[in-house]
């Protein structure tokens, strides 16, 4: 069973329920950079095959290093392609903690946090704009935004990034009713 957030179409969260209970997923944005990025990657490809061919007919480090720094480009421009054709947020409050999930092409990376040790849930602050278009790698990477926040070891965990604040909102009171049966 799904519901989205709020009312019709107004969020870009869906509450679900399954074996393990209620969880929140966010899927990832997709923006129009998207195409830009395909369109990118492939010539960006084109590139790194001929680069890699002439390092093999000249014997300079610096075309071997221009390689390795050209395939990293590549290798995180299809990571944050991936991410925004099939990756997902996944968070949910089981066995005495709250669970955050990045997944994508079938692989998650999971953390945790004990109810006990967890600041009360709190609507993040708005993204500045000078971070409105950063990276989105959440999977690899500590979100330094969120929609969502809590305290954990005097820290700032952020959750629900890319989200608008009534979204975040909509979370928090999801996640406080959570946090309540377990408290």
């Amino acid at each position: 069973m799904a519901t989205t957030g709020g009312r019709a179409g107004a969020g870009r969260f869906r509450i679900e329920r399954d074996v393990r209970g209620e969880c929140v997923v966010i899927p990832a944005r997709r923006p129009l950079v998207l195409l830009f990025l395909l369109v990118w990657l492939t010539i960006w490809t084109g590139g790194g095959i001929a680069g890699f061919v002439s390092l093999f007919g000249l014997e300079a480090d610096i075309v071997g290093i221009a390689a390795g720094g050209w395939l990293f480009a590549g290798l995180v421009g299809s990571l944050l392609v991936a991410w925004q054709l099939t990756g997902q947020e996944v968070i949910r409050v089981r066995g005495g903690e709250v669970e955050a999930a990045h997944s994508v092409l079938g692989r998650t990376r999971r953390r945790s946090w004990p109810i006990a040790e967890i600041g009360r849930p709190e609507v993040g602050d708005p993204i500045p704009l000078h971070r409105k278009r950063h990276i989105d790698l959440p999977f690899l990477f500590r979100p330094s935004t969120g929609a969502v926040k809590f305290i954990h070891a005097g820290k700032t965990v952020r959750l629900a990034q890319g989200l608008s604040l009534d979204d975040g909102r909509r979370i928090v009171e999801w996640l406080e009713g959570q946090l309540g049966k377990w408290c």
